[in-house]
């Protein structure tokens, strides 16, 4: 068995080719626009994108070889085309954010794409493919090698790989994935975040998951959980931020041993949905200030918040249970009106998600 392993998360070269074709001058892209529209030799483009995908593979090897990981076993892991597709039978809109829609496309019909958008069945392109365009092996480097499951994301991938390690092997991950921050539990294990630079520090490891998120790495799962995740569009749980979150599990642990008040959330009832505006309309009407004037929208926000006005303009926000009890003992809203909610079942879904590998 190997020392010194580097897994690669090839996700770090879909984001640096963004930038390549999005750079200042845009050269590459006019390049391959001109390949596309056949005012360009396809050689001239397969010669530019070349050329990026060098760049960033000297970078790399300009770090490996400034952490003193020049001999390390290095490995390529690929997403899978279906790989979306496993975590997207629990959530449909998984990863929906991150749609490719052309610029050309009507807003109509990118409306239409995103409403069509079902995570169980989608495809992503293969960044194999994408390499070998521009004439390189799937493993980039004579040197490494690479792994590809059609069902597992690039994260599983790695994520079953340092489960499997044995401990005196010294894994780094390299990614700019947070939800790998999860897998510095194991302490053979760091991540080189090559966007962050390399006059930052050069490696992160467990305390600095705990300084940045208050939490140990093997919590860290419950912690997105409850916060949620916009680059992958898990939703968490509504307005619950980070302090939030690192408070809870700072007393609880776990997900598992949270109260069931902390999941218990509100919305208005459906039966009340009708009328609901109208009567807070008719409640704000009436709110005087102290001294018998009219109250004014902004001292009753200042008083009960903004849920009130978010309900009076149409909206059914599910917020934590507390906030809406408030509204109810100061009348705003008749106790009918309020829908319980409990969203621990949504924490443990989000959790799931999030947690590597899947299972």
């Amino acid at each position: 068995m190997p020392d010194r392993t580097i897994l690669i998360d090839v996700g770090w070269f879909v984001g640096r080719w963004r930038r390549h074709l999005y750079a200042k001058r845009g050269l590459l892209a006019r390049i391959l626009a001109g390949v596309a529209n056949g005012n360009c030799a396809p050689e001239k483009g397969v010669k530019a994108g070349r050329r990026a995908i060098v760049q960033d593979l000297k970078y790399l090897n300009f770090r490996f070889r400034q952490l003193g990981l020049s001999g390390a076993d290095v490995i390529v892991c690929y997403d899978g085309t279906k790989a979306r597709q496993q975590r997207g039978q629990l959530l449909e809109t998984y990863k929906a954010n991150r749609i490719m829609i052309s610029p050309k496309a009507t807003e109509r019909e990118a409306e239409e794409i995103i409403s069509a958008y079902r995570a169980s069945e989608s495809t992503i392109q293969d960044m194999r493919d994408h390499f070998t365009t521009f004439e390189f092996p799937v493993h980039l480097n004579d040197n490494w090698t690479h792994r590809y499951i059609d069902t597992h994301e690039a994260d599983d991938l790695i994520a079953e790989y340092v489960v499997a390690a044995p401990s005196h092997e010294h894994i780094t991950v390299v990614s700019a994935d947070t939800d790998l921050l999860q897998l510095l539990e194991y302490p053979n294990v760091s991540i080189l975040d090559p966007t962050a630079g390399d006059k930052s520090k050069s490696l992160v490891d467990a305390d600095d998951v705990r300084q940045r998120f208050g939490v140990n790495p093997n919590r860290y799962a419950d912690w997105k959980a409850l916060t949620g995740d916009t680059s992958d569009n898990i939703p968490g749980l509504p307005t619950i931020g980070p302090s939030q979150a690192t408070a809870w599990i700072a007393e609880h642990d776990s997900l598992e041993n949270m109260p069931n008040e902390d999941f218990a959330f509100a919305k208005i009832s459906d039966g009340w949905l009708d009328n609901i505006a109208s009567h807070l309309i008719d409640w704000c009407s009436n709110q005087k200030r102290k001294n018998g004037d009219p109250a004014d929208d902004k001292l009753l926000k200042g008083r009960h918040g903004s849920l009130l006005f978010e309900i009076r303009e149409g909206q059914n926000p599910i917020r934590q249970r507390k906030f809406y009890d408030r509204l109810v003992e100061t009348g705003a809203l008749p106790e009918s009106a309020v829908e319980i909610v409990d969203l621990r079942p949504v924490a443990m879904v989000c959790r799931r998600m999030i947690r590597l590998p899947f299972e």
